[in-house]
């Protein structure tokens, strides 16, 4: 029976110390969802009690390096205020990224070796209407170079092309970065980073705990970039995934 049980422990070790991300806290992790498998995020970030956004993110592995997904971002919340504020729908504060957005995801991998892979990817769809606006087409692309070691060290980074209605009024590309680093088989540091002056160009560093196999829990602080007219936030994350 000890020998059992300590298999099933030592089992379930090493399955925790090999969960990686599929998304980090703002970009992709490089990480493609296994086939037949679900991946689903819910991200809280947390400006100030009237200043928060919200982000759900669901994708399914076709196999072949290959998923598809669904992602729902920009949800502005304002849970203090007697009116949920959504005026970046009708531009009416032309610095802010359109939302809600409703996108279509898609990425593709290549391997190039064991610890190297050069990944694709991008998000499309539209806006959901406000107060009779219209709706409005956005997306974003990038590449990705995927460094990751058999001790779970994930480094990421690659350029982006995006548009002001996705990250906000700004430049429209630049570079993306992120790392995963373990600590203990359960936890591991986190961070991301997106280049830019828009609303959407900040750096989030934090960290996610495997609470089991198939569920993760993250947090970090937001740090906008210089110019981005961001603000100092707070990210929480829940992922369920591998079901």
């Amino acid at each position: 029976m000890k020998k059992i049980l300590l298999s099933l422990s030592l089992s379930l070790g090493l399955t925790l110390s090999g969960i990686a991300q599929q998304n980090l806290f703002n970009i992709s992790s490089g990480a493609i969802t296994p086939k037949g498998k679900v991946f689903y995020q819910h991200q809280l970030n947390v400006h100030a009690l009237d200043n928060m956004a919200s982000k759900h993110h669901l994708v399914y592995g076709l196999g072949s390096n290959w998923e598809i997904g669904l992602n729902v971002v920009n949800i502005g919340l304002q849970p203090f205020q007697s009116r949920t504020n959504r005026a970046a729908n009708d531009a009416l504060i032309p610095y802010k990224p359109h939302g809600p957005l409703v996108m279509l995801t898609t990425q593709k991998q290549f391997r190039i070796s064991n610890t190297l892979a050069v990944n694709v990817g991008t998000q499309a769809g539209l806006s959901i209407p406000n107060q009779g606006k219209s709706s409005r087409w956005s997306h974003f692309t990038y590449g990705l170079l995927v460094y990751e070691t058999e001790k779970h060290l994930r480094i990421v980074a690659g350029p982006y092309y995006s548009d002001r209605f996705m990250l906000g009024k700004g430049n429209q590309g630049g570079l993306i970065a992120g790392f995963e680093l373990p600590v203990t088989k359960r936890f591991f540091l986190m961070g991301d980073f997106v280049s830019g002056r828009t609303k959407g160009s900040v750096s989030v560093l934090g960290g996610f705990y495997n609470v089991t196999p198939h569920f993760q829990l993250c947090l970090g602080g937001l740090i906008p970039n210089p110019e981005s007219k961001e603000r100092l936030g707070i990210v929480l994350e829940v992922n369920l995934f591998n079901f």
